[in-house]
């Protein structure tokens, strides 16, 4: 969690890593519950980590998440390095 001001006002921004594998639909279902229970006071980010979904799949999801969410997208296989250099692990 950080906390940092916006517009005057103290906000925290949540990482939510969602580790997934194709199920698009509950995927979606998933990131709009995230997207439609933030309130003003928070700023979700999601950690998605893709485990080799089709690239239909990925381009639903990625779609979804560039008009709606902030994000930052991995593979399964890159999830250590990443929590690694952001002082997770």
């Amino acid at each position: 969690m950080i906390i940092y001001l916006k517009f005057g006002r103290l906000m925290m921004k949540i990482n939510i890593i969602l580790p997934t594998y194709e199920n698009t639909e509950l995927t979606l279902n998933c990131l709009k519950s995230i997207k439609d229970n933030a309130d003003k006071n928070y700023e979700p980010n999601i950690i998605w980590v893709d485990n080799n979904s089709s690239k239909k799949s990925k381009n639903i999801i990625n779609k979804y998440l560039n008009e709606n969410l902030s994000y930052d997208k991995i593979y399964l296989n890159d999830l250590q390095m990443y929590l690694k250099t952001h002082g997770w692990t």
